[in-house]
């Protein structure tokens, strides 16, 4: 899924993702990212399919566009079978909550 599609999809705008980019670097040194390696049949079916792993995991649609970017700035690409990083979803919220009420 193209990053244009997945910002239609999750319905982020422009301040939404703003927040999202300037948080990257704080979420790659918090320690919070866990690698992940796909099991062989998960891996053939979403070889290619980044979205699609995130939803067979569960993780919420919210968390699709921050997890991308991160995993495009470690690994470039994602092909199925290589490992790739999620975030706790109680760790991004609380983030993106204090993220947004430091900037009122």
């Amino acid at each position: 899924m193209s990053i244009s599609k997945l910002i239609k999809t999750n319905d982020l705008d422009d301040a939404k993702m703003q927040a999202w980019d300037e948080m990257v670097p704080v979420i790659m040194a918090s320690g919070k990212m866990v690698e992940t390696t796909p099991d062989v049949a998960i891996a053939n079916t979403y070889k290619g399919d980044f979205i699609g792993m995130l939803l067979s995991l569960d993780i919420p649609r919210k968390y699709h566009y921050i997890l991308t970017i991160i995993n495009m700035k470690t690994y470039n690409s994602y092909d199925g079978v290589s490992s790739f990083y999620i975030i706790p979803s109680d760790y991004l919220s609380t983030l993106y909550d204090t993220y947004v009420a430091g900037k009122k």
